[in-house]
């Protein structure tokens, strides 16, 4: 870990004067020389570094290595020949970073504030809220903002977000996926980019899907009293909201609008990841369930991109042979190495190899969304969903429910098993094929 933490001196002050030559942020940025003289001729550990090493002396490693990294395959840092390979030194670490999903640092007024906003018909979908922590930086609206942020990803000072004269207008949540797809993966690899673009994504989700939820037997009412509402009282209760000024300085029109809020929720069930975003995704699995049943299938489906020769390809990594059985690979530690370093073709992977599996193995036509002519290895699909999750060593498996076209529920199939003696010889000799053995005192008892 010592050398991820060091820096050296004379690398960053020439890259420095390269900003300052050539970035349009940095030109009249003045630079002090003296600055430097701060750190040492040699690398050295970050200034407060040193200080804040935990060290344990009471944990055991090689327990807490194997707590951490189980799975059904054995880590590549645990092969017994790993000191065999001949690699240059690197640390095996998976991109961090901290996610607020919950925008739990937005206040309850400041949600309501959006919320009443959003009510407001506007021509355009920017966010009209900013969150201030310490000196102001304008989260929106600021063509500067990742610029300054990430001078390594931005040398020369141009091609940052939100810029208002731009040709042909690109959302945000676009932008960034167009830079994970650059052939330079300079923004693959950088360990805390795709965490800044998250938490901004969701703060302006979380701004622009916030809405009002009531009672079904209040709607009607409710709904007559808030389309009254002019935009005028709107935005006037919002800044005060927004401001946490006195509530006892609203004038009566406000006053009015305010006991409306009091028979209503705010929700925003639209951010990534958030718990109102799991219960929309559960609630819509359970709309599944009473339009189609019960499902017939459950599968669990965790495609490895550590021993993938496509994900090495994924990677860019041009000499894998995929017209082979068995391609020429890396040894397993360079193949973990590939697989923390590029976080995002460990995603691209997972999802080609779904719609792959989906596509070819189930017979589902993605693009009219329905079961092929011919089917797949389960016949002709009617319906399924899935929600994907990251296991113990960041990689994707998803859990899938999938409903069969012409299958029948456990109700039906009890009834049929009654009263149809060719279809119940079919249904047993179906599972007397199956490689589970099922004991033949359990088929009596059926």
């Amino acid at each position: 870990m010592g050398s991820m933490m060091k820096i050296c001196k004379n690398k960053v002050w020439q890259f420095l004067i390269w900003l300052k030559e050539n970035n349009v942020l940095y030109c009249n940025v003045p630079l002090d020389a003296t600055v430097m003289d701060l750190y040492s001729d040699q690398e050295e550990f970050l200034p407060g570094i040193r200080d804040r090493i935990i060290y344990d002396s009471n944990s055991a490693p090689t327990l807490l290595f194997e707590e951490e990294t189980a799975g059904f395959m054995s880590h590549p840092a645990s092969s017994p020949n790993i000191d065999d390979v001949k690699i240059e030194p690197q640390v095996i670490l998976e991109n961090m970073g901290m996610s607020d999903p919950e925008c739990s640092r937005i206040n309850g007024r400041t949600f309501t504030a959006c919320a009443l906003r959003n009510l407001i018909p506007a021509s355009n979908k920017i966010p009209d809220l900013t969150i201030p922590q310490g000196n102001v930086i304008r989260e929106y609206n600021n063509p500067d903002l990742f610029l300054g942020m990430f001078p390594t990803l931005y040398p020369l000072g141009i091609g940052g977000f939100d810029i208002p004269d731009r040709e042909t207008p690109l959302g945000f949540r676009s932008q960034v996926e167009s830079y994970f797809n650059l052939f330079d993966h300079s923004f693959c690899y950088h360990r805390s980019f795709m965490f800044v673009a998250l938490n901004i994504y969701q703060c302006r989700t979380a701004h622009l899907h916030t809405s009002f939820t009531v009672k079904k037997s209040h709607f009607t009412e409710m709904a007559k009293h808030f389309v009254a509402l002019t935009p005028d009282i709107i935005n006037s209760l919002a800044d005060h909201l927004e401001h946490e000024k006195q509530l006892v300085n609203l004038d009566p029109k406000q006053k009015n609008a305010l006991e409306l809020l009091q028979q209503v929720n705010t929700i925003s069930a639209h951010i990534p990841g958030s718990e109102a975003s799991k219960i929309k995704t559960r609630n819509q699995i359970r709309s599944y369930y009473g339009l189609f049943g019960l499902p017939h299938i459950y599968i669990t489906l965790n495609p490895c991109a550590t021993h993938s020769p496509i994900f090495q390809v994924i990677f860019g990594d041009n000499s894998v042979d995929l017209s082979l059985c068995y391609p020429t690979l890396v040894n397993a530690m360079e193949r973990a190495l590939r697989l923390a370093k590029d976080p995002v073709a460990a995603s691209d992977f997972f999802d080609f190899s779904i719609k792959a599996i989906f596509e070819h193995l189930f017979g589902w036509n993605f693009t009219n969304k329905e079961s092929k002519p011919n089917g797949g290895i389960l016949g002709h699909l009617k319906a399924w969903t899935g929600t994907v999750e990251l296991t113990e060593r960041g990689c994707f498996h998803g859990h899938f429910l999938i409903w069969l076209l012409g299958g029948m529920n456990p109700g039906n199939t009890h009834i049929r098993l009654q009263q149809d003696s060719e279809f119940k010889t079919r249904f047993f000799f179906h599972f007397l094929n199956l490689s589970h053995v099922i004991p033949s005192q359990t088929l009596i008892m059926l």
